[in-house]
This record gives C-alpha cells, structure tokens and sequence, in this order.
C-alpha cells in the first residue's frame, strides 16, 4: 500500500468516525493492518463492513468482539502506529513478542484474554510519557 492510500483511509476515518461515534487504533506495515474500533455496535459492524469491503483490504477478519463499559481511545478518532518490529516489541514484549510477524500471530490467538492485552498495551503506546 502506498503512503497516499494509508494518508486517505485515516483522513476518512477521522472525518467520519467522529460522527458515528467510533473511536480506535490503526497498526500498519508489511502490509498487514491491526485495528481496535470502539463505539456504538451497529456503527461499529457498519465500519467494519465497509472496510471489508474495500478493495485495499483482503482477508479481514474480526479477532474480538464484545461489549465494552468505556472507550480505551475516546481521545482519538483514530490512532496511527507504525507496525513493525520496534512497535511489535513495545506492544508484546511481555508476551516474547520480538518481531512484527510474531505479533500478527499472537493477536491471531483465541485466547479470551488477548483482546484486553493488546488494547491496555496500545493504549500505554500512545500516552505521552516523560523524557
């Protein structure tokens, strides 16, 4: 995917997702995408089927859905991360995560409690820390 069409489809989910009422994170790289979506469920599943549907996307596939008592991103429309092996490290490093492949694979797992790892491990990426 080419930098423009990235640039485009988080300028459209800023534009439109403040709307709806979705908030959430975008990973990206190697042409691989791990997204979290929050907000309303229909407005959620509407999103979701529209990205589905998108011609940039295939194989999209929903790892988690349930419902949540509040927003993790409420402060984005939606966040931007580069996925690769720094990102990887800093979101599963805890886990033996090393490299961006083996955290695509360790968000793949069925496991009930990786949902809530990798949002509480996206969302201590993008708060401000002292330097």
């Amino acid at each position: 995917m080419h930098q423009s069409d990235l640039d485009d489809i988080l300028a459209t989910a800023n534009s439109h997702n403040s709307g709806e009422g979705i908030t959430g994170i975008l990973l990206y790289g190697d042409d691989t995408f791990i997204q979290v979506l929050e907000g309303p469920a229909e407005a959620v599943r509407s999103l979701y089927a529209r990205i589905a549907k998108d011609p940039r996307h295939s194989e999209c596939e929903v790892l988690l859905e349930e419902g949540i008592s509040e927003t993790a991103f409420a402060e984005w429309k939606m966040a931007y991360a580069a996925l690769n092996d720094e990102t990887a490290r800093a979101v599963g490093g805890s886990v033996g995560v090393t490299n961006a492949q083996e955290l695509i694979k360790f968000v793949r797992t069925p496991d009930s409690y990786v949902g809530e790892f990798i949002v509480a491990v996206f969302k201590e990426m993008m708060e401000p820390h002292p330097s």
